[in-house]
């Protein structure tokens, strides 16, 4: 008679329930333990005098890679889940009273970021597109491989 065999997962943010996930489909019997009242890691919120703050990531950032990770899981992201896309994307409060809208409108943020200083629309753009190049580097040299040995890290 062969024995189930056991893991534990501490942490009940995405990664320790992405791998607790993993492992319980691999037949694996699986106990997941989270320090805070509820899981979410990062991606968790606090509600305090009825307003809720978020506590990290709480949208859905490089969704190809939760499609990956799903897909791997037999989830459907676009049919088995709900999501909803938000305008704006999010909001920055000021001490002052105002507050910025981080939208999917160029139109509006270049308005919003000219009225703040002229000429930062063009150097936003410039810092997103430079960002762009280094998150495909990332994907591309460091999260997509697995490095046994050190000379394969060294020669990236």
């Amino acid at each position: 008679m062969q024995t189930q065999k056991k893991a534990v997962i501490i942490g009940a943010g995405v990664g320790g329930i992405a791998t607790a996930a993993f492992l319980a489909k691999k037949g694996y019997s699986v106990e997941v333990y989270e320090k805070n009242a509820n899981p979410g890691g990062r991606c968790g919120q606090m509600i305090e005098e009825g307003h809720r703050f978020d506590l990290g990531a709480t949208i859905l950032l490089m969704p190809s890679l939760y499609r990956k990770v799903l897909k791997e899981l037999d989830i459907d992201l676009d049919k088995d889940l709900e999501t909803t896309s938000l305008e704006p994307v999010y909001k920055l409060f000021f001490g002052d009273g105002s507050h910025f809208s981080f939208t999917r409108s160029h139109k509006k943020m270049k308005a919003q970021l000219e009225a703040m200083e002229p000429g930062s629309y063009k150097k936003f753009n410039e810092y997103v597109t430079e960002g762009y190049r280094f998150f495909d580097l990332s994907m591309n040299e460091l999260l997509d491989k697995n490095f046994y040995r050190f000379f394969e890290f060294v020669n990236l």
